[in-house]
């Protein structure tokens, strides 16, 4: 039904919006509706003038804070005002803030709207502070609902979902799943970490405070704690940690900045491995070699590790990532080929060496006859002999679900103290096989391919290890280089 000009203006005078049943039932005897977000979403509305073709403004009333009003504006957006009138003056308005755009974009809703007409109308003077006054509050107001509101522990434990998700690999998962649960969840994997964090309580204690009020100095405290108790890696890996989160609550628009940002200056030095730990020489890797075929003789399992291990020091993958878990359908049928997926580089296919084959033919004959192609295991080089058995963890016994071979701690002791080599960890075979081999062909792009590097640069870390090849260069050089330079 059209209204007519003088009822449109009858109904915008009284609450701004056509009248229906719905809207009678809502007020109260002065006209005033107890506002909500959904009242506000569903009734409200600017009112089309037919004649004119144009929209006009309509607006709520509050009964609970009087003064405050709701107003559809005519370019459908809607508007906070608050109405009060000033002392032998008329009246007069402020506004507080819109409450959504044309689109539907919801800004301030009711509950800050009231908050802030609160405020103004307990304030004795509004004639020239009223604008001030809103600006105050509702800067008060963004601050505790981006910083008070969301603590660090909260705001982590929401990251937890991104966390799972696809966007980060296996072992950052694993990681940062163990870092979330010993300094989130305050459920520490072991005793040393709960020992920490019981007796550098003070130190923790800011994670439970509002993510935007950690300091630099916070962060730092923390980062020389875990350094002096858990050792400088396990403290940088933990800052980069607390790092994404921050970065998180940024992002969702928590906060506005964080300082959870360190320089490399500022963080504990990582020397890389290469350079710091001597590799194997031919003499330690024989003996070795000798030790892993007596120890394979012991047992089932001690069969697979030993034969892991061999293939590890043969074929420079990265061992637990990319070598114990190594399926038949990876390698091309003659062996020459390996296929890798979701490595740190991205899918990539190499060669693989010719001195591996042996062991990996050896391996695939002992799992078919083992297993007859029945089972999850017999599908792996290397499967794990404890595979549906109750194991026990540091906080739990649980069944073993993996199909294929995780660590060889036990083995790779027990060969290293046989073969009486000086102890260093696994992943030193693939370093080792990368030296010699830059050693011998002098072709850095072979090494790359090899180690499964993206870029060359990685892999000239190598070369600065290779102290047998810097050797013989210096010996090639003429002896009568020097020679018209000497000064008589």
């Amino acid at each position: 039904m059209q209204l007519e000009r003088k009822d449109i203006k009858m109904v915008n005078a009284n609450i701004g919006h056509n009248i229906n049943a719905a809207i009678e039932d809502l007020k109260n005897k002065q006209g005033r509706i107890n506002l909500n977000n959904k009242i506000v979403d569903t009734y409200l509305a600017r009112v089309l003038d037919r004649e004119t073709d144009k929209y006009l403004p309509a607006h709520f009333k509050d009964s609970e804070v009087v003064g405050l009003r709701v107003i559809a504006n005519r370019d459908g957006t809607k508007t906070f005002r608050f109405y009060y009138t000033p002392k032998g003056k008329g009246e007069t308005s402020v506004t507080i803030g819109q409450y959504s755009d044309s689109t539907g974009k919801r800004f301030i809703t009711v509950y800050v709207a009231r908050k802030v007409a609160r405020v103004l109308k307990s304030t004795k003077v509004l004639e020239n502070n009223a604008e001030l006054i809103v600006k105050k509050e509702l800067k008060k107001y963004n601050k505790e609902k981006k910083e008070k509101i969301h603590s660090f522990n909260s705001v982590a434990l929401e990251f937890e979902t991104r966390i799972k998700s696809n966007r980060f690999r296996k072992k950052s998962k694993t990681n940062y799943i163990s870092q979330l649960n010993c300094y989130v969840k305050k459920a520490p994997t072991s005793r040393g970490i709960a020992k920490m964090l019981r007796e550098n309580s003070k130190v923790f204690k800011i994670l439970d405070g509002p993510i935007g009020q950690i300091d630099k100095d916070s962060w730092f405290s923390i980062h020389s704690t875990v350094t002096e108790h858990r050792g400088k890696f396990a403290a940088n890996r933990l800052i980069e940690f607390f790092r994404l989160v921050c970065n998180y609550a940024i992002e969702k628009r928590y906060i506005d900045e964080h300082f959870c940002h360190f320089k490399k200056d500022e963080l504990n030095p990582e020397p890389k491995r290469i350079n710091t730990i001597p590799i194997f020489n031919e003499a330690e890797q024989s003996k070795l070699d000798k030790q892993l075929v007596i120890l394979s003789k012991i047992n089932d399992e001690s069969f697979v590790s030993c034969n892991a291990i061999n293939v590890a020091s043969r074929m420079p993958r990265r061992p637990q990532s990319e070598i114990f878990n190594l399926r038949f359908d990876q390698l091309s049928s003659d062996l020459s080929q390996a296929y890798y997926s979701q490595t740190k580089t991205d899918d990539q296919s190499t060669p693989i060496y010719e001195k591996a084959v042996p062991f990996l033919k050896k391996m695939r004959d002992w799992n078919r006859e083992k297993f007859k192609g029945v089972g999850p295991r017999s599908n792996y080089f290397f499967p794990s002999m404890k595979f549906g058995q109750r194991l026990k963890f540091k906080r739990s016994i649980k069944k073993s679900k993996v199909p294929h071979l995780q660590r060889v701690d036990r083995t790779w002791k027990n060969a290293l103290k046989l073969a009486k080599v000086r102890y260093r960890p696994l992943y030193m075979l693939r370093h080792s096989f990368a030296v010699k081999l830059y050693e011998e062909t002098g072709d850095i792009e072979l090494v790359r391919e090899l180690l499964g590097h993206d870029a060359v640069e990685t892999t000239l870390i190598y070369c600065k290890a290779s102290k047998k090849r810097q050797q013989r260069r210096l010996n090639a050089i003429p002896r009568d280089f020097l020679s018209e330079s000497i000064v008589a």
